[in-house]
């Protein structure tokens, strides 16, 4: 982000996307004992999450593979995935993304219930920092001058555990704590697990990702027994305030939480740690936490929408950041008892507002927050959706899409406003409305930007079925999956040579039957009608299988623009790998394009 100063400091916001939660930490003083109270991340409740994944140039990752709770789906063209009123943990939301190439990229967070949870990750390649003979040992060092070091015979394979003697590759990367892009890279958030159960606010002080892999690309891991050393390099705007011991964290990527394990010690512009194994690790000092929750609108009373909000401590100048959802609403974890400065982010990185706040010693909601700015990125666009019958929608949305975002914004009594982000800056947006009672939806709507107040004149969710469908049957037994209540999600696959941003990724499950579930992905190389290979696919009902019919193919009979559907059928043999019988498979499906 452009206005970040580069002597920033990250620390927890609990990234702010989040509902209220009280602190789970309770000590009791007596006989000498301290009793925490363990954090449950076990309460499920209901919600729905939506973000972005961009790569090491902030450009859109589509065919990312996204998991949260139990859904999963992949990323589209413009790097965005959603999921709707799934079960999430209460304290500890989390999505995790994986895609060849990169370290796995997550984000955690307190579940906003009922609400829709707002993340950005970004992914980290992961680069091969040099190779390691595993029987002698040996170090390599990164150009940040973070080194990792392993002794001898200390290796052994990840899956069976048998030594392993060849070379070994050192894929590692550093996530510098004054980078204006940490908040996105960072695994989870910045709340840890003591060791003694309870949970922290974490100042980090820097992060190291790491994976072993063998010479034929087997994973491999530190040896039991044995330690590996990490020099975590301390960048000078942040030495001074550098302890002279830090407590040390391993990011947990099944429950999505830093663990404390162990301690590093300063030496000149390092922290020198043992580690046991290798994922990301984490130098953090811990801080106490309270909530906070505010909401945020223009001065014309529109919320901001999707907007990134930052909380500074004055102490050091460390910052957490949070995201406000549809309404303009957000909340997350702060310091507990220290003076803040507050500021509001354009999604250019531009500070538009700010104001002190704090010290807080109690949870704090600080209400409606009027935000008034001269910048001109932010436009507001409002208008009146009304249904197939010329009356207002009673219950439905927009999407807005606008400087490769997306923005969903709910109808009250057909009426809409949101402000939004005008980076680049683009001369028009695109609009579509769905009406949720009908389950119809409108044609794409261009509008020019003439100003930043865009009235959008009042149009119809009517002509068009909003329900995406996929049917298919395998061994001739029907399943359905239709969106709502079930996921459907496309996205172009990206995977062709050289990429080609009409190939065909589609996803679809069912939340209350974790069998039900299919993929598949075919190479369009326009997006029109047309018949294409079918690339891939997999189906819930059978594990572990390939297409066996020769030359597979997709017939598209529509393929419309963003927004709008795609619609298509193909039918296929798969070949179960594990006794190679075959299973006849037939899908029909109608998915809307992202």
């Amino acid at each position: 982000m452009k206005t970040l100063h580069k002597n920033l400091t990250v620390l927890l916001l609990a990234i702010f996307i989040t509902v209220a939660y009280i602190s789970c930490q309770k000590q009791l003083a007596g006989d000498g004992i301290t009793i925490t109270t363990p954090v449950d991340d076990q309460t499920l409740t209901g919600a729905s999450v939506q973000g972005y994944v961009t790569n090491e140039n902030g450009q859109p990752v589509n065919g990312a593979m996204v998991i949260s709770g139990t859904a999963n789906t992949t990323t589209d063209v413009k790097g965005y995935f959603r999921f709707s009123n799934i079960q999430l943990s209460k304290n500890n939301g989390y999505v995790k993304v994986t895609m060849p190439g990169y370290f796995t990229g997550s984000r955690s967070f307190v579940t906003n219930t009922g609400r829709v949870n707002h993340v950005r990750i970004q992914l980290i390649p992961k680069t091969n920092a040099g190779n390691i003979d595993a029987s002698a040992g040996g170090s390599v060092t990164l150009s940040s001058g973070i080194s990792i070091s392993l002794p001898a015979g200390s290796v052994v394979n990840a899956s069976t555990n048998a030594v392993y003697t060849g070379k070994v590759n050192v894929a590692a990367a550093w996530i510098d704590p004054t980078s204006n892009s940490l908040i996105d890279q960072m695994p989870g958030d910045l709340r840890g697990i003591t060791t003694n159960g309870g949970e922290a606010g974490l100042q980090t002080f820097g992060m190291v990702a790491v994976e072993l892999s063998g010479s034929s690309g087997e994973l491999l891991q530190i040896a039991p027994e044995k330690k590996a050393t990490i020099n975590f390099i301390i960048p000078s705007s942040i030495a001074s305030f550098a302890p002279a011991t830090i407590d040390l964290w391993h990011f947990d990527e099944t429950a999505g939480r830093w663990k404390q394990d162990g301690t590093a010690t300063k030496s000149g512009n390092k922290y020198i740690a043992e580690v046991s194994h290798f994922s990301f690790w984490n130098c953090d000092a811990q801080f106490p936490l309270i909530t906070f929750s505010a909401s945020f609108v223009t001065a014309n009373g529109s919320p901001l929408v999707h907007t990134q909000i930052r909380i500074k401590r004055v102490v050091n100048n460390a910052a957490g950041y949070g995201i406000t959802d549809s309404t303009g609403y957000v909340s997350g974890k702060i310091p507990s008892n220290e003076a803040l400065v507050l500021e509001v982010l354009d999604q250019c990185g531009n500070s538009i507002y700010s104001q002190n706040a704090g010290p807080y010693t109690a949870n704090v909601n600080l209400g409606t927050i009027t935000v008034i700015t001269s910048t001109t990125s932010l436009i507001t666009v409002s208008g009146t959706l009304i249904d197939c019958s010329n009356a207002a929608v009673t219950k439905g949305y927009v999407e807005i899409y606008l400087s490769n975002r997306y923005y969903k914004v709910a109808v009250n009594n057909g009426n809409y406003k949101a402000t939004v982000t005008n980076c680049t800056p683009n001369t028009s947006l695109t609009i579509i409305g769905v009406d949720n009672v009908a389950n119809q939806q409108s044609a794409a709507q261009t509008v020019t930007i003439s100003s930043q107040a865009v009235v959008v004149p009042a149009f119809q969710a009517c002509g068009t079925s909003s329900l995406q469908t996929i049917d298919y049957t395998v061994d001739a037994t029907a399943f359905t999956i239709t969106a709502p209540p079930d996921s459907i999600s496309t996205n172009g696959s990206g995977t062709s040579t050289p990429p080609n941003s009409n190939d065909g990724y589609i996803s679809g499950y069912s939340p209350t039957n974790s069998t039900n579930r299919i993929t598949f992905s075919f190479n369009a190389t326009v997006a029109a009608p047309g018949t294409y290979p079918l690339k891939f696919m997999s189906i819930g009902q059978i594990d572990s299988t390939v297409i066996a019919t020769p030359s597979p193919v997709v017939t598209i009979t529509q393929y419309g623009p963003s927004g709008q559907f795609i619609i298509g059928n193909f039918s296929v043999q798969l070949k179960k790998l594990s006794d190679n019988s075959l299973h006849p498979v037939t899908c029909n499906f109608k998915v809307r394009r992202r």
